[in-house]
């Protein structure tokens, strides 16, 4: 019944040892950081592996050794012969030897073989040698200590921290980026281009009505506060990138906020797409002008480069210039 019990026990030990890195094995495997595919992290899992391993042998020979002395003294107490009672206890199965021979105990019946010849205070004790398990692992620790120091310092075959540290920050950079990508969040002043379809809209006027309508009205025709976004005058240029970058970085010192505080990149977008629509709609109270006439800049023809939004008026003054003079 006790052997019953301790290969129970035993059982349950082995199924957490071995199911509890499986377990998290599935939990990294959809993250897949970038620990798991370093060969001195990898090498550091199994030496702690082994360290678990082998302080699971040790406890579970101690609590062996208990359960031998228990049975023996339930036997004594039941009347049977010692030397009976030696000879049953030799009767060890397969993996009680292989515990015995990871940890080296002495058998009891040999212990006065290494008892040492002092006490104290009645008090005896035994020249036990040092576990096999635990001398392998120490030797274990300095060859892979020699390895380590030559393969990383000695002949700088592997990569040191300052360019681990490096790698690790450019795959969490692309892992950001993958992210955004896949979520439509990749947009800035340099690649937002017009949404003309109607969620879009919908979504920038939502915004608009929560967020602008305080300073440029319902019907973006402006107000004493903010400047009519209906018409072709702009403060701060009038094409999509222009009409972005205002969103998001603000017009501070005119007490405009910088919403990318506030708004995603593809909200900021939308919203501005949203403003960009409202040109030439008929506001009920517009209000006057208020910076430079933005003209679009027309599409290039093929093979010819395209003229930089932002230069559209200057190059049509230019041209006035010209045929004035």
């Amino acid at each position: 019944m006790k052997n019953i019990k301790f290969k129970y026990a035993l059982g349950v030990v082995a199924a957490m040892l071995f199911g509890t890195p499986a377990l998290l094995a599935q939990e990294t495997a959809a993250s897949q950081p970038a620990f798991w595919d370093d060969t001195f992290g990898v090498m550091v899992i199994i030496g702690a592996a082994v360290v678990v391993v082998a302080a699971f042998v040790t406890v579970l020979r101690m609590f062996y050794a208990l359960m031998r002395m228990q049975q023996m003294q339930y036997m004594k107490d039941a009347g049977m012969d010692m030397k009976d009672i030696q000879k049953k206890m030799k009767a060890e199965s397969a993996s009680n030897q292989m515990l015995k021979s990871l940890t080296g105990a002495v058998p009891l019946a040999k212990e006065k073989d290494i008892l040492l010849d002092h006490d104290y205070d009645g008090i005896e004790e035994l020249d036990n040698p040092l576990p096999p398990w635990w001398v392998a692992l120490f030797w274990i620790t300095i060859i892979f200590a020699v390895v380590y120091w030559g393969y990383y310092h000695t002949f700088e075959k592997g990569p040191g921290q300052e360019e681990m540290y490096a790698t690790e920050m450019e795959r969490a950079e692309a892992a950001v980026a993958n992210y955004l990508n896949e979520q439509g969040e990749v947009v800035d002043e340099n690649t937002v281009v017009f949404l003309s379809d109607e969620s879009s809209l919908a979504r920038g006027k939502e915004i608009f009505d929560s967020k602008c309508v305080a300073c440029h009205e319902a019907d973006g025709g402006g107000n004493n506060i903010g400047p009519n976004l209906t018409d072709d005058y702009w403060i701060h240029g009038g094409s999509m990138k222009d009409i972005f970058t205002t969103v998001k970085y603000g017009v501070v010192e005119k007490g405009m906020l910088a919403w990318e505080t506030q708004l995603g990149p593809s909200d900021m977008a939308k919203v501005s797409s949203y403003i960009k629509s409202l040109v030439g709609t008929t506001p009920a109270n517009p209000k006057d002008p208020q910076g430079e006439l933005w003209v679009e800049a027309e599409a290039p023809a093929e093979g010819a480069a395209a003229p930089a939004e932002g230069d559209a008026a200057t190059e049509e003054g230019a041209e006035t210039e010209e045929g004035q003079e």
